[in-house]
């Protein structure tokens, strides 16, 4: 199942909570599934998506620029 989480903010500390939460609910869900990684695509500065990526190896976090 993919997992997509969406996060935007005005400021860089909002935005960092919210990407850390939603790395945190990746990671509950790509850990246990043991197939795909997660990929973090910045969609403009101050918006990214967050998800279990076949894109990304197991156990990995990876970064993109869109």
């Amino acid at each position: 199942m993919r997992r997509i989480y969406t996060v935007t903010g005005e400021t860089w500390q909002t935005i960092e909570n919210h990407l850390n939460q939603a790395l945190d609910q990746a990671l509950a869900h790509a850990v246990p599934e043991g197939l795909h990684g997660i990929m973090v695509t910045r969609r403009t500065s101050t918006s990214f998506t967050v998800e279990i990526s076949p894109d990304a190896s197991y156990g990995m976090t990876m970064e993109r620029w869109e």
